[in-house]
């Protein structure tokens, strides 16, 4: 009895065995090592990108020590500039806490440390009760200038007041401008 060898036949139905075969004994049986050394691609950021902190800290520090420490309920991050809401802080001359603050919002521009805030309450330091009350205060850093709009000061027996406060803390000057008013008190 002689059988017929179909070779085209035969090649069909082997050849894909063979190569199935190979292909599980080549990633089952030894895998493949993966490598994520390649290209990666990130997505660029978008100017409209924000980072959100709830109850954070931001500071300062220079080449004197810190120069300034301000907490947040809320800070934002818009492009280059940061948005704080509810903050309270420190104010520093020469490592020294100088001024503690509060202000119902802020704006911090990294890029050359200037910072504004609005609705203002400073008391400084070892001073006992007095308060400084702004509508809106601009601290410039490089100058270290400190500009209080609206101002209103209160200690035991004066009451002063002006449109625009501006402080330089390298130089120790206080110029008043605008509507200054002083209130003595006698007893």
């Amino acid at each position: 009895m002689r059988h017929n060898f179909d070779l085209p036949l035969f090649l069909f139905v082997s050849l894909p065995i063979v190569f199935l075969s190979g292909v599980v004994v080549h990633f089952w049986i030894a895998p493949p090592e993966l490598s994520f050394v390649e290209e990666v691609f990130l997505p660029r950021v978008s100017p409209s990108f924000q980072i959100q902190l709830e109850k954070a800290k931001v500071s300062r520090i220079g080449k004197n020590g810190r120069e300034w420490e301000v907490w947040a309920d809320s800070i934002e991050q818009r492009g280059e500039e940061v948005h704080l809401y509810l903050l309270a802080g420190t104010i520093f001359q020469s490592a020294e806490p100088r001024y503690r603050f509060s202000a119902e919002r802020g704006t911090f521009f990294p890029g050359d440390g200037t910072m504004k805030m609005w609705k203002v309450k400073l008391r400084e330091e070892g001073k006992g009760e007095r308060a400084i009350h702004g509508e809106a205060l601009s601290w410039l850093g490089k100058a270290e200038e400190l500009t209080i709009y609206g101002v209103r000061i209160f200690t035991p027996g004066v009451t002063a007041g002006c449109q625009k406060l501006v402080y330089n803390v390298t130089q120790g000057k206080m110029l008043w401008k605008g509507n200054v008013e002083i209130t003595v008190k006698t007893p």
